[in-house]
């Protein structure tokens, strides 16, 4: 039987406001890389992990966004530290873009145009402490707070509060930890769901609790038992007499 060898990219963006976020996000995608790994091979993305040069932007030294199959973006109280490089901006002329905002926007144009990379964005609900006797920072955080405010009407509410794009809110880093693994693990059912092995005769594997069935071995049970199998989650099955063998003509679980 061929062993699958599908490569998932998980780009992580963030400004420096969600440090210890973006530390839990890793440790997701880690356990993730285990979890996954007889599926295909999870690569995250950050720019942290990388040999970046004092010279150049960290955008120019990783793959953008757009080259990505998930893209996983965190929010808090910044929207992030403008790129002067004017090839990071929406249209030439266009005021500078914040690090997250350009990772954000490429990730966004290209899902309009091509349906990929899957974007995620998780925005933290706690409130900001600031010391009001430092006027430079107290300044600096409300421009930062206007700037993501602006944000947020473009791409997620409309002028009336109603949504037209969707970010979910968190309040603390182990209900962040908790949420993303849910979300990325039934996202990765879906991208690594195998049905291209046209020399496996059993017709597709299903993820069950970490362990590996073939549809003969849930035919067998389902027969024995004269229950349907409750499968865990979206894996497609590779032919339609094996969906068929198990009661479904879609050939879904």
């Amino acid at each position: 039987m061929s062993t699958p060898t599908k490569t998932i990219k998980i780009f992580l963006s963030s400004p420096m406001d969600v440090a210890e976020e973006r530390f839990a996000a890793k440790r997701v995608i880690e356990r993730l890389q285990e979890q996954f790994a007889y599926y295909g091979h999870i690569e995250k993305v950050l720019s942290e992990e990388k040999p970046l040069p004092a010279t150049e932007t960290p955008q120019k030294n990783i793959p953008a966004p757009s080259d990505t199959d998930i893209v996983v973006v965190l929010l808090w109280s910044r929207l992030g530290t403008p790129i002067l490089d004017e090839q990071y901006r929406e249209r030439p002329g266009d005021p500078p873009m914040t690090g997250t905002e350009w990772e954000f926007y490429d990730a966004a144009r290209s899902y309009q145009t091509t349906g990929r990379p899957f974007l995620l964005v998780y925005r933290k609900m706690a409130k900001v402490l600031v010391d009001l006797d430092d006027e430079a920072e107290l300044e600096r955080r409300q421009e930062q707070k206007r700037m993501l405010e602006q944000f947020e009407r473009r791409w997620f509410r409309g002028t009336e509060g109603a949504w037209k794009g969707y970010y979910h809110p968190f309040a603390t880093t182990a209900e962040l930890e908790t949420l993303l693994e849910q979300h990325l693990s039934e996202r990765l059912r879906i991208e690594l769901a195998d049905d291209s092995l046209s020399d496996d005769p059993i017709a597709g594997r299903q993820w069950l609790g970490g362990t590996v069935a073939n549809a003969h071995d849930l035919q067998e049970r389902q027969e024995g038992d004269g229950r349907r199998l409750r499968m865990l989650g979206p894996f497609r099955l590779r032919s339609g007499h094996a969906a068929r063998a198990l009661g479904r003509d879609d050939g879904l679980f």
